[in-house]
């Protein structure tokens, strides 16, 4: 199906009220030309013959005709702009339903400020298009109907005439055509990549500024403008001409028909009043031809928005429902990893032959250097992604037989990258529990240790963050981070280095704080520093996408040859000894808790 036929899907519901407006531009058309008709009376009846009787008559006509014409047509432009509006609501409604539903995948291969071009701008020209062509160009086919006919009722020999120069505009619009919609889809595609450049700059000033690159930056997007402006330029001299050689078409017809409409009255074939009525009615004819090249940059542009829009639409997300998925409820907590393998691109694993089995309420730590797969079990945790092989169970269901709904409204996660939305810090915390009480928000700011902070703020809880919680600082935004996830009581939670932007002494408090959060719970705790996850149930190390230890924390410190020996030792700077404490008397604040809890466990 063309994308236009899929856009039409999108107008049936307003058909009827579409109808009406095309009867009522059918009116109108008519309206129009009545004048011709008066015009031929004034010549013919009332100046040449003098019959001033009728002057009355056909002037209260004319006013008639006017007053009829200006009523109807503000009436029905009016109609077609609320149906306009209402039908691009409906597209960028189901737009953004649609993106909501594509996985993860979608969004690492196309860029943020790509789909915001699609889901505003391109939208922005179809609506441009719809409400104010739609009109214009309904009144031009009718009026070339309705103009081509009384042209051949008056004088048929000069309107073949003109019918014989119709096809000349069609050659002008073959040629043009497709030089002005590929002139068009390049210069989409090069603001997709402006857009996408401009919105990762925007939300990371901190980074341009502090690398002193703003001058660089300035002049990349001058530099990337300026080729925008270089394709639509060559679009903008595609149109022009293809206007300008309907406009030449137009005057040379015109001025045949005045020549030719001379020697017509000179032989007494035709009256003055019946040559400027045909005059008339061929620019009726050519006049909406010129004004259809105005509109056909425009109709293109819309018809290149629309394989945009439609692009997007028909992306199919990889992560759906099973038809018989089932709803998660009274879960247990316990999960297992089946010879669980998964890549982000073919023939490049990213983790391989993971089996895991965590009891209900235990707390599991996953540690090991950066890419070895930790935060990617996560992910697929939460089907962010789907499995490669293998399978990942909770209570002993595939999570791929769960509503994906159900399935995260029992999964917590606290992020790495810590993401808050520019309004309330309320609103932020309550993200995920949007029916919260307010006794229910502080309560979980009081378990992450920012409710005293946000006490202090102007305005409270109403305070709001700014765009990334830019007003707050990384370990603040972090502790907002884990109320949200403290405030959703999930059966599960993961913790993705969620005290990583802590101070020390932040540090320990939500330690504190999030063991009572924990108990009870199945966690998961992504950490690179070793220090926070000694008292875990079970330590997971992982190595380039592979389990290659697990244990308590003293056990696999004692493993000399272990890797997470070894991690402890490039942490600590190689001051572990066989019983997991640090050998300097000058050791850090980290070694030294790392010690403490060797000695609670041990």
């Amino acid at each position: 199906m063309s994308n236009f036929r899929k856009f039409l899907e999108f107008v049936r519901p307003f058909k009827r009220r579409l109808l009406i407006c095309v009867a009522m531009t059918v009116g109108l058309t008519a309206l129009a030309l009545t004048p011709p008709f008066l015009v031929k009376t004034l010549v013919d009846d009332i100046m040449t013959a003098g019959g001033w009787g009728y002057l009355p008559l056909v002037a209260g006509l004319f006013i008639t005709v006017h007053l009829l014409r200006a009523v109807i047509t503000g009436f029905n432009r009016y109609a077609v702009q609320l149906i306009g509006m209402k039908l691009i609501f409906d597209v960028r409604k189901s737009l953004y339903e649609h993106l909501q539903s594509l996985s993860m995948r979608f969004y690492g291969d196309m860029s943020t400020g790509a789909v915001i071009q699609r889901v505003m701008d391109d939208v922005n020209t179809v609506r441009s298009a719809v409400t104010h062509h739609t009109i214009s160009l309904a009144t031009a086919a009718a009026a070339c109907v309705f103009a081509l006919s009384m042209c051949f009722f008056i004088n048929w020999r000069m309107a073949l005439l003109v019918t014989l120069i119709l096809p000349l505009f069609v050659v002008n619009y073959k040629f043009f055509v497709r030089r002005i919609r590929n002139a068009n889809i390049a210069y989409r595609e090069k603001m997709d990549g402006v857009c996408g450049v401009l919105q990762e700059r925007l939300s990371s000033p901190a980074m341009v500024k502090s690398f002193s690159r703003e001058k660089d930056e300035t002049r990349r997007f001058v530099a990337d403008t300026l080729e925008t402006y270089d394709i639509a330029q060559g679009s903008a001299l595609f149109s022009a001409s293809f206007s300008s050689g309907s406009g030449l078409l137009s005057g040379l017809t015109g001025s045949i028909v005045y020549c030719l409409g001379c020697y017509m009255v000179i032989q007494g074939k035709m009256t003055y009043g019946s040559v400027m009525m045909f005059s008339y009615y061929t620019w009726s004819l050519f006049n909406p031809v010129v004004r259809f090249s105005e509109m056909f940059n425009t109709i293109e542009q819309m018809k290149v928005s629309l394989d945009r829009i439609f692009e997007l639409l028909d992306v199919q997300s990889e992560i759906t429902d099973a038809p018989d998925a089932v709803e998660l409820e009274h879960v247990e907590g316990r999960v297992s990893f089946e010879d669980v393998s998964f890549s982000y691109v073919p023939e490049e694993a990213v983790l391989e032959n993971i089996n895991l089995d965590i009891e209900p309420g235990k707390l599991v730590a996953l540690v090991g250097h950066t890419g070895s797969g930790k935060t990617t079990i996560a992910t697929l945790l939460f089907r962010f992604y789907d499995v490669t092989s293998g399978r990942i169970l909770i209570d002993g269901t595939d999570i791929r037989n769960i509503t994906r709904d159900s399935l995260r409204r029992n999964l917590g996660i606290v992020m790495q990258d810590t993401i808050l939305f520019n309004v309330s810090v309320a609103e932020n915390i309550r993200y995920g529990s949007p029916n919260a009480t307010d006794e229910e928000v502080i309560e979980a700011a009081t378990v992450a240790e920012i409710h005293s902070y946000i006490q202090s703020l102007p305005d409270g809880y109403g305070t709001i963050v700014g765009p990334g919680g830019v007003k707050l600082s990384a370990g603040q935004s972090q502790r907002l981070a884990i109320a949200r996830a403290v405030l959703t009581d999930p059966a599960i939670l993961v913790l993705d280095e969620a005290t990583s932007s802590l101070d020390t002494e932040s540090e320990q408090l939500i330690q504190q704080a999030l063991k009572e959060v924990m108990a009870g719970r199945t966690c998961f705790v992504i950490a690179h520093r070793l220090s926070t996850i000694a008292h875990a149930d079970r330590i997971i190390v992982l190595d380039k996408g592979r389990i290659v230890e697990a244990g308590r924390h003293i056990d696999l410190l004692r493993n000399k040859g272990g890797h997470y020996r070894a991690l402890c030792k490039e942490q600590f700077a190689g001051r572990i000894v066989e019983g997991g404490a640090a050998a300097d008397s000058h050791e850090s604040q980290e070694e030294e808790a790392v010690r403490a809890r060797v000695r609670q466990t041990g």
